[in-house]
């Protein structure tokens, strides 16, 4: 879409005389609509002044549907990692963001990676991250499993899936050409994520992580494994496309899991970036009152093509303007959800359930039934003891009191 596309389109915009929050703007128009902005601020997108004069007031919006995000902040450990302090703003990631993550415990540390090729089939993980750039031999054109002397460089962030052993007589073969630049001739077949093959040589050093699966822990993490486990975490981001802006450090505290509905906000002005852009982002915005006719112009399909197009690329980390303290994440009254279990996304608080329950039968004989907890119960004090540990939030009233309870029992002991 041209800059002239943009201009011809909102000439013949009429708009509304009133303006109506983003919500409702939304739910008056289900389908993609250009809107004015005529209060508030999210991001780049709000009405511009003298302090924030680049602001984009006028943007095109499309829906996204429903999205997840992790709630995160940086974090730096301080006096000989023995505590944390929390830094900068909070992060939102979304749940395809294009990014590895390792698991570290509480003072920082993270699981061993591997340190040569040589290890890396000692172990022979099924796929793996490549950590640090290490020459890999390319295969021949015709054959993938004749091996030759060019050789490129894998680069960081590159995936690898991991080739079992070969006995293959052409393998062998073909390895010992290359004796003379590998003393033992053992090369390790991997395939790269655009499906080339690759030969390692195993006197080659270099950095490797493992791909981890949804139950595991040591490794590098997608997002979508991440989801899978119980929040908070610790995790430092190894590699990422896009690459953060606006990030301290590499090291994140992961709060838990937002679940929102989002629509991807174009601007209408040159060289303004989208964005993704929240319902509940407090918004006031003008309507077109022209619409019906607005959806039947050409340049209204060219925006709309472009935004199905730029819906793919919305998966970068967001740093959001607010900054909060990790309490804040769980005292506002929308906190994050632990784990993706947890219903409608929010908390269960501790319920007490009946031991047992009368239900009436039809033959005069009443039954007996237990009811069983909730699931989230059996973590509510897990969770708080935790908090408070962590220096989320303070000490429950009822955990003090058993605790208080407990200390005097032992004195009258003594």
């Amino acid at each position: 879409m041209s800059g002239s596309d943009a201009s011809v389109y909102l000439s013949a915009v009429r708009w509304d005389d009133t303006g109506v929050p983003l919500q409702e703007f939304l739910q008056k128009f289900p389908e993609p609509q250009v809107a004015r902005v005529v209060r508030g601020q999210h991001r780049h997108v709000g009405v511009p002044s003298l302090s924030s004069p680049g602001l984009s007031s006028v943007v095109f919006l499309s829906p996204l549907g429903t999205r997840l995000r992790i709630s995160a902040q940086c974090v730096k450990f301080k006096e000989n990692r023995q505590r944390v302090v929390a830094l900068g703003p909070r992060l939102a990631i979304p749940e395809g963001y294009r990014g590895w993550f390792e698991i570290l415990s509480e003072d920082g540390r993270a699981s061993r990676c591997f340190e040569s090729v040589a290890e890396l089939m000692r172990r022979s993980p099924d796929t793996c991250l490549v950590r640090e750039p290490v020459k890999a031999h390319l295969a021949h054109q015709d054959n993938p499993e004749q091996v030759t002397d060019k050789t490129r460089t894998l680069q960081v962030g590159e995936t690898l899936v991991v080739v079992k052993e070969h006995t293959s007589p052409m393998v062998r073969a073909s390895l010992a050409r290359l004796r003379s630049s590998a003393p033992h001739g053992r090369f390790l077949r991997c395939l790269t994520s655009a499906g080339e093959t690759v030969y390692l040589s195993a006197e080659s050093r270099g950095k490797f992580s493992p791909i981890a699966k949804e139950g595991n822990i040591s490794g590098v993490h997608s997002v979508k494994t991440l989801l899978c486990k119980r929040f908070p975490l610790m995790v430092r981001l190894v590699h990422g496309r896009p690459a953060p802006s606006g990030l301290k450090t590499s090291e994140l505290r992961l709060y838990g899991v937002e679940r929102e509905e989002c629509v991807l906000a174009l601007p209408l002005v040159k060289d303004a970036p989208p964005l993704s852009l929240p319902e509940s982002a407090p918004l006031r915005l003008q309507a077109p009152k022209n619409a019906d006719a607005l959806v039947q112009m050409p340049e209204y399909t060219r925006l709309t093509e472009k935004s199905k197009r730029l819906q793919d690329r919305m998966d970068a980390i967001e740093v959001l303007e607010t900054t909060r303290s990790s309490s804040d994440f769980f005292s506002s009254k929308t906190p994050p959800q632990r784990s993706l279990s947890e219903p409608n996304g929010k908390p269960t608080p501790p319920q007490s359930p009946p031991a047992t329950t009368i239900v009436p039968s039809t033959n005069g004989v009443d039954r007996v039934q237990s009811m069983p907890a909730p699931d989230d119960y059996r973590y509510e004090e897990i969770d708080q003891i935790y908090d408070y540990v962590r220096g989320f939030a303070p000490l429950p009233e009822k955990i003090k009191t058993e605790l208080i309870q407990g200390r005097q029992r032992r004195q009258q002991r003594i």
